[in-house]
């Protein structure tokens, strides 16, 4: 604005006094006054636009003048261009197009700026939905039913609101001291709820809190069932579990907020105390946070052997209590029938090839007699394909007694 109004000062443009500025939109400037000083009249931007606030010298009408010359600079600026205000000579011409290309650049950085700052957004945000479009893109090319796609991505949100710092990795380059007190601020209304690790110095807290892992159960959803394979325990939030009998048919006993679940498997690792004894379900939702055997062994186990040790014997006193015989018995008969289609296929195997070498001993006795010479052939034949050339079977007849035993006495 200040530079448009200096424009008026820099340079006396006068044009012939006759001209009709009214309707006059340029003018070539050069007019020469006679010798009374007349002929000529003042022509610039703002005699175009208003001749008598051009001639005002009040200090109010001064103000009117900068505030038109900030009117003009700010329409140009923003490529709004009203064009009640029109450049009348060159040079003010030249400073229209000077500030017309800056206009253009100002307003290119701040679209610029604006779109920087809308695609930075939060890390964390931006980590969950880097997560939710990976997931996306696994279920559009494969036929997952809806119920378990809402199930991942219920898990992906529940992580990123109850362990943000799962997702953002900064946490990883600050001091193990400032990292502890961050993640123990951050888990106060989880970790800190639950009895034994509320009873925990801070450190020790954020440590275990580091390697918890937040999940949310719908009502009648399975944590996990009966005769699973135990690689994590779980510590209740909120909400109620239901513990089941191995038949699923009643419930056993319950586990709320501030009690575990689960934990005999990571202590344990011969069968049956390898699997899960009961089937547990949640019976409405909530909240439970896992812990990894993996990170049991190499996490707690090392750097915290007192809590090993008292998470251990409290699973050995638990186990007391598990009814071991029915158990055993129900894994027998789930046993048998995870392997039944297996077997079926091994005894459908063996006949079969059995029958084949009796088939080929069969040609090859009578191709060997000369009783049915044109049997010769397909007996060779028969021979070198059954003949596997292992060492249980080389220098051996097809069909003779022991022929490919060894073969189906090895190990599965």
């Amino acid at each position: 604005g200040c530079f448009w109004y200096w424009l008026l000062e820099l340079e006396g443009c006068q044009i012939p006094e006759d001209l009709d500025t009214l309707y006059l939109g340029s003018a070539a400037c050069g007019c020469e006054e006679d010798v009374d000083g007349r002929g000529c009249q003042v022509w610039n931007w703002l005699v175009k636009y208003d001749v008598s606030l051009y001639w005002e010298t009040t200090s109010d009408k001064m103000f009117s003048k900068y505030l038109t010359s900030l009117y003009f600079t700010v329409e140009t600026l923003t490529t709004v261009g009203y064009g009640d205000i029109q450049p009348t000579n060159d040079t003010e011409r030249l400073y229209s197009i000077i500030l017309s290309l800056i206009g253009a650049l100002v307003f290119a950085f701040c679209i610029g700026s604006i779109s920087s700052l809308a695609a930075q957004g939060n890390k964390t945000e931006i980590a969950v939905e880097e997560a939710l479009r990976e997931l996306t893109d696994f279920f559009r090319y494969r036929p997952v039913t809806r119920e378990f796609q809402h199930q991942a991505k219920q898990h992906i949100f529940q992580l990123a609101r109850r362990a943000p710092y799962k997702f953002n990795p900064v946490l990883g380059t600050l001091p193990v001291r400032i990292r502890n007190l961050l993640i123990d601020n951050v888990t106060v209304d989880t970790v800190s709820t639950i009895q034994i690790f509320k009873a925990m110095d801070h450190n020790t807290r954020a440590e275990i809190a580091w390697l918890l892992t937040p999940q949310l159960l719908r009502p009648k959803e399975f944590l996990y069932r009966v005769m699973d394979i135990g690689q994590a325990m779980y510590f209740v939030v909120r909400g109620e579990l239901e513990l089941l009998s191995p038949d699923e048919s009643r419930v056993v006993s319950k586990a709320g907020p501030g009690e575990f679940v689960g934990e005999i498997p990571l202590f344990y690792h011969s069968f049956p105390n390898c699997c899960r004894d009961s089937s547990v379900r949640a019976r409405g939702n909530v909240e439970v946070l896992e812990l990894t055997k993996d990170d049991m062994v190499q996490r707690i186990k090392p750097f915290f052997p007192d809590i090993y040790e008292a998470l251990r014997e409290f699973a050995k006193s638990r186990l007391e209590f598990v009814p071991i015989p029915i158990l055993k018995a129900m894994f027998r008969s789930k046993m048998k029938s995870r392997v039944m289609e297996i077997e079926k296929q091994r005894n459908a195997y063996v006949l079969q090839r059995r029958k084949m070498s009796r088939a080929a001993m069969s040609y090859y006795q009578r191709g060997k007699d000369g009783s049915l010479a044109s049997n010769r052939a397909a007996s060779l034949t028969a021979s070198s394909m059954l003949s596997w050339g292992e060492p249980a079977t080389a220098g051996m007849i097809p069909g003779q007694v022991g022929w490919g035993e060894e073969l189906l006495k090895g190990p599965p």
